[in-house]
């Protein structure tokens, strides 16, 4: 007796450098266990998925066949609990009882698993079920298996540095220069120097101010929305006029959020950003995150 492969399912996320995610644990409901057992089937998990077999002839028959219709059903435990804070979940939020399912994506080829939302609840602890319905792609083991995967999108937010220096305000401008392809662009329409134009809304600014009253306070904010990623950006250095003054800047932790409202004819709603605190004084270079 042999076993033929069904399905495969994957996890990946564009957050992580391979794309794998292994934020989840994939658990069988008690109906697909039974279905398991019933036709002869065997669940093979991965780190980041599973795979599915079915015992069959030399001549690619199933033992015991999968009646077109029937569903494996999964749920899906969420392992991580730094997930939400690079992980885009608004579509998730908005779907009550989410559903991760091929019905909705046709019965032919390898596709990637549709969100839907159905009326009833999830069970306590789940973060989404997932639904493979068997359809004739899934009963040809002859064409092979059929490859399922759910791509999680990567949560993206504006990166904001603030500088706090004792160097002149005037002269020179001070700059946050990427010069990775492409670069994260800090233009001045998004720099602000917060001794001159104080920002009672932005918390970080106010906090700066009470510790730092007597220094130079910069904001600088990119001008556009930036993906999370594990791989971090290296090319990011602190410059004044045509002097670099710091090189390899640290990315903004994804645990450091601040909210503020960003100009240059962008929204005058306040958004969240990521933000990293920079403190340059002259003969020493520190860089903190607060």
């Amino acid at each position: 007796m042999k076993f033929f492969p069904v399905f495969s399912l994957q996890l990946l996320h564009a957050y992580y450098r391979d794309g794998r995610c292994l934020d989840f644990a994939i658990e069988p409901t008690l109906a697909t266990q039974r279905l398991l057992k019933n036709h002869r089937c065997v669940l093979k998990t991965t780190p980041n998925g599973l795979r599915v077999l079915i015992a069959g002839s030399a001549q690619l028959r199933p033992l015991i066949a999968l009646p077109k219709g029937s569903v494996f059903s999964f749920h899906l435990h969420l392992q991580n609990p730094t997930f939400a804070l690079f992980t885009d979940l608004s579509n998730i939020t908005h779907a009550p009882a989410p559903v991760y399912t091929n019905t909705t994506a046709g019965a032919a080829g390898n596709s990637q698993l549709t969100l839907i939302s159905r009326q009833s609840k999830l069970s306590v602890g789940v973060f989404a079920d997932i639904e493979i319905a068997v359809t004739d792609a899934l009963l040809d083991l002859a064409a092979g298996p059929v490859d399922f995967s759910i791509l999680f999108a990567a949560k993206q937010t504006r990166w904001a540095y603030y500088c706090v220096t004792d160097l002149s305000s005037t002269g020179a401008p001070l700059q946050i220069i990427d010069d990775d392809v492409p670069p994260v662009v800090f233009s001045d329409v998004n720099r602000i120097h917060l001794n001159q134009q104080p920002d009672p809304t932005d918390a970080v600014a106010v906090a700066l101010h009470a510790r730092y009253p007597e220094q130079q306070r910069f904001r600088f904010v990119s001008d556009s929305l930036i993906p999370c990623q594990q791989t971090a950006r290296k090319q990011l250095h602190l410059q004044w006029g045509t002097n670099r003054l710091a090189e390899a800047l640290p990315n903004p932790s994804l645990q450091q959020y601040a909210t503020m409202v960003v100009g240059g004819g962008q929204t005058t709603q306040p958004q969240d950003v990521l933000f990293h605190v920079i403190t340059y004084f002259t003969h020493t270079f520190v860089t903190t995150g607060s």
